[in-house]
Order: structure tokens, then C-alpha cells, then sequence
């Protein structure tokens, strides 16, 4: 067996120990600071597609109304879908000091699928502008990430731009801090038809300088502190998250321990309807008693079930049963020009697994989700090729300590 090995990484409280599978997270991670990444809660995201079980509900009459009160432009999903075809991905790490390709691509966890780009929400609108802004968890960074995960799908979802929060200093970071240091959010958004993403400064200055924000209580235009727009680098981001809540829409009941985000596949009241209509007989007890957790531990649901198989599945996924309602994302919540998710009151933090928060009537709206976090939110190349030179120090010295161990294996704990 061989020996676990510790890297102990200057400036940083603890010491990182890397398992070989799943080293492209963990390390990269300990070259942020990071100490707690879940990665391996993540789920596996593409699999074989499977033969449809029969339907617990007869729910066709209710798809059948909706899809005749959808209104003209509403999208829909597609009857036939491209074929995803998935190509490994790669990582380059010539430009930024190595090392070769046969070591960075050990890093490589993410998949490459050309069809996933085109892929848009029902709710996304080229002609209307609308956007999602947040505040950054306030706890360590894998917190950060995780809600950071969250939020975005919530932008995605909704069909709204997607506001990057000024740089701030965050907890064990030490100085200000921006999602575009660690995640290429241009280049995502270049790539992906129907996500977009701006910086707060850009947004101050085409909504906040031309009048277009208002306070939500009197419909007053509201403009930021001496019509600031470069709120970068601040000691306390209080004051500016101040004002982003007095002038958007916050969901309140939005609380992941209490309720589910539900996303349907049209924009007509039938949709809507056809979602609560799923939760009432998923709580309804004639259609059996309300699912407990130790239901789904040996017998998961088929990533392809029925919308009734994946709710029963997913309001106890997380919180043991604890979820009874759902966060309808309707049309009340549309209209809204900005909607704001705040970060420090315990029942609005979006501290959740995306997987566990978010639910869409589409099975196949559900797997593009979780295949476009795996796949595009994932650190910068200069991060990754940093984690990727310490790997191969590590297996470097596994060699070195072990002349039966070729190919520098090793064993480790996080």
C-alpha cells in the first residue's frame, strides 16, 4: 500500500491531503484556501438514458391545457433534442508555467458537449432586459461556492442577467475578492445562448445613472450613493447591499430548508398550475404516505422519471421531509425587474447544493443544469494548472519514495 502524502501550503491554516481521484477539486481548492469542498456529493450527472416508468398521475389533460393557453414566442421544450455528444475536456497549461499535458490532464473532470450552449430558459427574452443580483456567503469560500453554484442556476432559470457583486474582502482571503478571479464568467456567458453576465458597475451604469431603478415601496427613481458606480474593494459591503435591497425584489419565503425553487417548461398559468398540482399529490396521502428520506438511500429515481417520481424525490433529498411547499417561479415573480438575493439573514441564505434547491418539471432542463455547473463552473486555467504542478510534485515524490510505484500512486484523506 502505498503511503499518504501532506502538503502543508504557505500562508494557509492546515494541511491539504490529496486523493489522486479526486485531486482537480481538492487542489485546486487548497491553492484558494479552501478546506471543505463537497465534491463528492455531487451526483453523477450523465447517464444512460432510461426506459420511462409508467406515470403515477394521468397528467395529461393538465399538459394538454397548457400547452394550449401557451402564449405566442413562449418556448417550449423540444420533442426530439440534439444528441448530446460529450468530448473530454482539456486543459492548457502552456501559458501559465505548466505542467505538460499528461499531468494537467489529470485535472480534467469536466466534459466538453457543444449542444448544452444553445440551450436556453422559457423564461429568457432577448427583448426584455431583467436581472438577478446577490450578496456573497459570508462564510468560508467553500460556502462562497456553493451558493455561488446556486444563484447562478437561479439567473439561468429565471432568464435574467446574471449581476457580479463588487470585489470585497471575503472570510480567510485577507483582500477584496471577485467571482472573475477564480471563475471565467465572460467566457461562460459568451459561450452559452441564453445566459448573460455583467459586472455591477456595468449594471449601475446603464440601469441606476438613467433613472431605470426604483425603490420598491414608493416607485421612486433611486440612485446609488453620489451616483457611485465603482463600489469595488469597500470595507463593509453593508451600505451598497442597502441599497441593491431597497430597490429589487426579494423572495422572501425563498428559504432552501422549507421549500423547493420550481421551474416548469412554459410560461402560461397552466404550467404553474400543473406544478402545484403535482406537489398537492405528492402530499396528498391517497396517493400514499408523505416520502421519507430512507425511501430513496438503496432506490434512487430514474434521472428520467415522471415530474410526481422526482418531486416525491427531491423534498426529501436534502432536509429529511422538511419541505412542504414550493418557490414558484410565476409570473409575479417575472415581472419583477430585479430580484435580490440577500446573504445574511438564516432564512434567505441560498446556502444549498443546487441539486438539493432547484427543481424543473423537464428531466431534461434538470441534467442540462447539473451538467452546466460541472462543466463551466469550474476555476480559472491558472488555478487548475496551478493544482495540476502540485499533483505532479506529489507523484513525483511518491516515485521517488517507492521504486515499485511507477506511476506515483497515492493514498491520502481531506
Amino acid at each position: 500500500m502505498t503511503r499518504p502524502l501532506f502538503i502543508r501550503l504557505p500562508r494557509l491554516r492546515g494541511a491539504c491531503c490529496i486523493n489522486r481521484k479526486t485531486e482537480s477539486f481538492f487542489v485546486a481548492a487548497c491553492i484558494f484556501g479552501i478546506f471543505s469542498l463537497s465534491i463528492g456529493n455531487y451526483p453523477m450527472l450523465i447517464r444512460q438514458e432510461n426506459t420511462h416508468k409508467k406515470m403515477h398521475l394521468d397528467h395529461s389533460s393538465v399538459v394538454a391545457v397548457a400547452d394550449k393557453k401557451e402564449e405566442e414566442g413562449g418556448k417550449k421544450e423540444q420533442t426530439k433534442p440534439s444528441p448530446l455528444r460529450a468530448y473530454a475536456g482539456s486543459l492548457d497549461c502552456s501559458g501559465h508555467g505548466g505542467p505538460a499535458d499528461e499531468f494537467s490532464s489529470d485535472m480534467v473532470y469536466w466534459s466538453d458537449i457543444p449542444s448544452d450552449r444553445a440551450f436556453v430558459s422559457p423564461f429568457y427574452s432577448n427583448n426584455t432586459k431583467k436581472y438577478m443580483t446577490f450578496e456573497p456567503d459570508f462564510a468560508g469560500f467553500n460556502n462562497v461556492r456553493m451558493s455561488f453554484e446556486t444563484t447562478t442556476l437561479l439567473a439561468h432559470s429565471m432568464g435574467r442577467t446574471l449581476v457580479l457583486p463588487p470585489s470585497q474582502n471575503m472570510y480567510w482571503l485577507h483582500k477584496p475578492f471577485s467571482f472573475g478571479d477564480v471563475y471565467d464568467m465572460e467566457k461562460i456567458s459568451s459561450e452559452h445562448a441564453g445566459f448573460d453576465v455583467i459586472t455591477m458597475e456595468q449594471f449601475l451604469e446603464e440601469e441606476a445613472l438613467t433613472g431605470n431603478l426604483k425603490l420598491t415601496d414608493t416607485g421612486t427613481v433611486a440612485y446609488s450613493k453620489d451616483n457611485r458606480t465603482n463600489w469595488n474593494a469597500q470595507p463593509s459591503p453593508k451600505e451598497f447591499n442597502k441599497y441593491l435591497r431597497s430597490i429589487a425584489f426579494t423572495p422572501e419565503r425563498w428559504h432552501p430548508g422549507e421549500c423547493i425553487a420550481s421551474f416548469p417548461n412554459g410560461t402560461s398559468p397552466g404550467y404553474f398550475d400543473y406544478m402545484k398540482y403535482i406537489l398537492r399529490n405528492v402530499t396528498n396521502r391517497f396517493h400514499g404516505p408523505y416520502p421519507q428520506s430512507n425511501e430513496y438511500l438503496q432506490n434512487r429515481v430514474p434521472v428520467d422519471a415522471s415530474p410526481f417520481e422526482r418531486m416525491r424525490e427531491a423534498i426529501v433529498a436534502g432536509y429529511g421531509g422538511a419541505i412542504r411547499r414550493l418557490c414558484l417561479y410565476d409570473r409575479s415573480v417575472q415581472e419583477k425587474k430585479v430580484v435580490h438575493f440577500p446573504c445574511c439573514d438564516p432564512k434567505q441564505r441560498m446556502l444549498t447544493q443546487h441539486y438539493h434547491f432547484l427543481f424543473f418539471t423537464s428531466w431534461r432542463h434538470d441534467l442540462w443544469a447539473k451538467r452546466f455547473v460541472r462543466d463551466n463552473l469550474r476555476y480559472r486555467d491558472s488555478i487548475q494548472c496551478a493544482a495540476a504542478r502540485i499533483v505532479s510534485a506529489l507523484r513525483q515524490r511518491a516515485r521517488n519514495r517507492d521504486i515499485d510505484n511507477p506511476g506515483g500512486e497515492y493514498d491520502s484523506f481531506h
